[in-house]
């Protein structure tokens, strides 16, 4: 019931965890991260499950609680692309494929250990990024989308892609397929799950509306522009898709857009948080808004 920011001020190097609720947006709980966890320069990013949050950066790991976020425990990072939880356990993947489990029974604060429980084919090398949707690892790298059991991590499936991955979010997209968008190359590819090897639609954005994010729900496709400019995509059969509708928020340097509900959107630009929610109904001439 709660979705959770990771707030920067690059001129002090300073870290805070918000965590909103869904049922009352203006509820909020902001946690600072102690100081001097990680370098000025390094990118941290954030990964959270239903227990706990963790950030983790090119030298370490935290992870903390969401009940308790003053229980901080500490680990080393090797070059690690991702966090994921299999079987409960909290785990990393790094760029050969390897994923350890970081042990947890230690007394908080203190350096952890990891060990290793599987490895992936080296052909998938290197990964980018990985991701566990419907009990399947699944992994970028920067020609292919590859998924596989933890049990049978040499017996995968790849999603071939025509241009060249950089970075991106695979995220699940209805009940049968897959959606993974790359800012660089400002493309959004669609795969039928039952049919890995070509993407079933692509949507490609031009340099006039430079989009930051893409979302789903059971249906529909939501692309937000860096000038707060957020289309709705319908997809039909044989590759064919339209832009339903648009609507303009009037806000600029986006950067995210959340899908919390059907119609409902948590868009963060440079500065701030901002809620929107709107309509679809055909007698309107646009989506309503409400900014928080």
């Amino acid at each position: 019931n709660v979705f959770i920011l990771l707030l920067h001020i690059p001129e002090q190097n300073r870290y805070f965890i918000e965590l909103r609720s869904l049922k009352n947006l203006l509820k909020s709980i902001k946690h600072e991260i102690p100081p001097d966890s990680f370098f000025k320069e390094e990118k941290v990013q954030l990964f959270s499950s239903h227990h706990f949050v963790a950030l983790f950066s090119p030298s370490k790991i935290l992870v903390m609680e969401i009940d308790d976020l003053d229980k901080l425990l500490i680990y080393e990072s090797q070059e690690i692309v991702s966090l994921m939880v299999l079987n409960g356990n909290i785990c990393t993947m790094n760029s050969s494929g390897i994923v350890t489990k970081l042990e947890t029974q230690e007394k908080p604060s203190k350096a952890k250990n990891s060990s290793r429980l599987l490895e992936c084919s080296p052909l998938l090398n290197p990964i980018i990024s990985s991701y566990i949707i419907e009990n399947r690892i699944h992994v970028v790298s920067n020609k292919s989308i590859s998924s596989f059991t933890p049990d049978s991590p040499l017996d995968y499936e790849s999603y071939e892609v025509e241009k060249p991955l950089t970075k991106g979010d695979i995220k699940k997209f209805g009940e049968n397929r897959l959606m993974i968008f790359d800012r660089v190359s400002q493309t959004c590819s669609i795969w039928e799950a039952d049919k890995p090897k070509n993407p079933s639609h692509q949507l490609c954005f031009g340099p006039s509306e430079y989009t930051v994010d893409v979302a789903c729900d059971n249906s529909n496709l939501y692309s937000l522009t860096a000038t707060g400019v957020v289309s709705v995509w319908k997809l039909r059969p044989n590759g064919r898709k339209y832009r339903d509708q648009l609507f303009t928020t009037y806000l600029n340097h986006c950067s995210r857009l959340l899908l919390t509900y059907p119609q409902k959107f948590v868009i963060l630009t440079a500065s701030e948080v901002h809620f929107v929610v709107f309509g679809t109904d055909s007698d309107t001439n646009g989506p309503s808004t409400r900014q928080v």
